[in-house]
């Protein structure tokens, strides 16, 4: 998905007021929203760089009003891990 001369960036990532976390960040993320009890909404993936966020709507998930979604969220990241995106996680956290 990465073009030449655009290189990931990696880690956590705060751009405007949207928190992107890489797959394992994501992950950890989840673990503390499901035990605080917080509702995840959905997932979107994108891939970053110095310049650029590339939004991915083929690797982003919607809960819509589904609750307890924890465990489907963290599967949701691992399945696409491998693929170098990044991830915003919606959810009732407050920022």
């Amino acid at each position: 998905m990465n073009t030449p001369n655009q290189q990931p960036l990696y880690g956590s990532i705060k751009r405007g007021n949207t928190h992107y976390y890489n797959s394992e960040q994501a992950v950890q993320k989840i673990a503390t929203l499901k035990s605080s009890q917080i509702r995840i909404y959905g997932i979107d993936a994108a891939i970053l760089t110095k310049n650029t966020t590339q939004p991915f709507l083929e690797h982003s998930i919607d809960f819509g009003k589904s609750e307890e979604n924890w465990d489907q969220a963290t599967a949701f990241i691992i399945s696409k891990a491998n693929l170098g995106l990044m991830f915003e996680i919606v959810s009732d956290e407050a920022d």
